[in-house]
């Protein structure tokens, strides 16, 4: 089990919530699972206590993959990857829009220690499908963040009360970059050319809410409290 941190917690990282749910999925299929953690690691780990802890083997296997030169743990050989990441939605640069997808990707890579010139997001795939016999990424909706083009603005959390689902087996790398593009493009501008949305609230919209700023640690601030209209005496 991958945890995708980006902050120490929730919404820049998984909530406990979903957390605890995909942790009591492994306990009852009875799945000798481990967790370790790609990008920052939560402050709370909660959940993940009751799985093995990267500590319980430190073993490393070096690799060289299409000219790049990966470092990473021996115990993600051959294992099938659970990558859960927040819905951290990222439009700041070069006018894409990158999501949980391709950020996990790039934060799998960093935590491979990559050392190569390709684009950090392929190397990413190219560990996710050739090192993890499969994958299953578990995206945590239930609180979204949407961070502005401009890297000084404020990130605005808003609560969509979703958690998405996707995976696969002997899917090339090349499929698995296209498809975190993809994957991304529809999260931010909710465009489902090419995807097939299954589950109870695949046909319902998104939840309207009123978005809260949030900074690294939290909330910026409390919501403003409802003005009472003044009595006449």
């Amino acid at each position: 089990m991958l945890v995708h941190g980006r902050g120490p917690v929730s919404p820049w990282c998984p909530s406990d919530a979903t957390i605890a749910g995909v942790v009591a999925g492994c306990i009852d299929a009875t799945i000798a699972a481990r967790w370790d953690a790609i990008g920052r690691v939560p402050t709370s780990i909660g959940a993940l206590a009751k799985l093995a802890a990267p500590s319980s083997d430190r073993r490393t296997l070096t690799l060289v993959l299409d000219g790049v030169r990966f470092e990473l743990p021996r115990a993600w050989v051959g294992r099938h990857a659970v990558v859960v990441v927040p819905a951290v939605i990222d439009t700041m640069r070069d006018g894409r829009e990158l999501g949980p997808f391709e950020a996990s990707l790039a934060a799998l890579a960093a935590s491979a220690h990559a050392d190569g010139q390709q684009a950090p997001h392929l190397v990413g795939a190219s560990i996710l499908t050739r090192v993890f016999a499969g994958f299953t990424w578990i995206v945590d909706g239930r609180r979204a963040l949407l961070r502005s083009r401009r890297a000084s603005a404020r990130a605005d959390e808003i609560a969509i009360d979703r958690v998405f689902v996707h995976g696969g087996t002997g899917v090339d790398a090349g499929a698995v970059a296209s498809r975190a593009s993809r994957l991304d493009r529809w999260l931010a501008t909710r465009d489902t050319a090419g995807i097939e949305l299954v589950g109870a609230a695949a046909a319902d919209p998104w939840p309207v809410r009123t978005s809260v700023a949030v900074g690294v640690d939290g909330p910026l601030w409390s919501p403003p409290r409802v003005r009472r209209e003044a009595r006449r005496h």
